[in-house]
């Protein structure tokens, strides 16, 4: 089996101007997946600045947004390309992809992201995991083009996850998911916090780091030492 796990690019009014920390999140996921035996890619659109561009105000989609808004005229698409990232799946032909949405800023762009897999291969299974699917479970699981939900913290979810489908065994045995059948939302009761101390450390080695080293000035490397906001 081969997960890809994705960070998507922002639609935003502005360039952040802060230093790009690595989704230390995906790295976790990453490090927890290895575990069961998958290989295991991670793409973090935040990392390619130099897609970074403002969306063309013809774009059907943005035309929408000015409507609601005139300062959207100005908004623009920060990190990779969506021509890049489907590149990347196409090149790694995954059996499921992941994608992180922690907040509603980023639903769209997640969706883009899921619709861009199926339109390439309707067979992968497309997971979105982060504070979004976990407090709006249902708004996420209506999108077609996403198959499964995690909810709250995923680096067990994403093992039992594996071996449900290496096995094919029942979704519904699963804490802290949500999916569809025929249609139908089924949402699993919620899985247990876990320690930090319990999970293996992060797999920033399939991070781009030299891309995030370039921008501090340093090298460094991050730790989960808690859980919260």
């Amino acid at each position: 089996m081969k997960i890809v796990l994705i960070n998507p690019p922002h639609y935003q009014l502005y360039i952040p101007i802060f230093t790009r920390y690595f989704p230390l999140s995906l790295a976790y996921l990453a490090s927890s997946a290895q575990q069961e035996g998958v290989e295991i890619k991670i793409f973090d659109s935040l990392a390619y600045e130099e897609d970074t561009h403002f969306i063309d105000s013809k774009n059907k989609d943005h035309m929408s947004m000015i409507s609601k808004h005139p300062n959207y005229k100005n908004i623009i698409h920060w990190g990779a390309s969506w021509d890049r990232i489907l590149e990347f799946i196409k090149t790694e032909n995954p059996d499921i992809v992941g994608i992180s949405c922690h907040q509603a800023s980023t639903f769209y762009e997640t969706t883009i992201i899921s619709n861009l897999v199926k339109s390439y291969n309707k067979n992968i299974k497309v997971i979105v995991g982060g504070g979004f699917p976990t407090v709006r479970p249902d708004a996420v699981l209506s999108v077609n083009s996403i198959d499964i939900i995690v909810r709250a913290e995923g680096e067990k979810t994403i093992k039992d996850i594996i071996k449900t489908f290496n096995n094919d065994l029942d979704l519904s045995k699963i804490k802290g998911i949500g999916f569809k059948i025929h249609k139908k939302h089924v949402i699993t009761p919620e899985r247990e916090f876990s320690c930090p101390d319990d999970l293996p450390f992060p797999a920033i080695e399939l991070l781009p780091l030299e891309r995030y080293y370039k921008k501090t000035g340093f090298r460094y490397s991050c730790l989960l030492t808690g859980r919260g906001c």
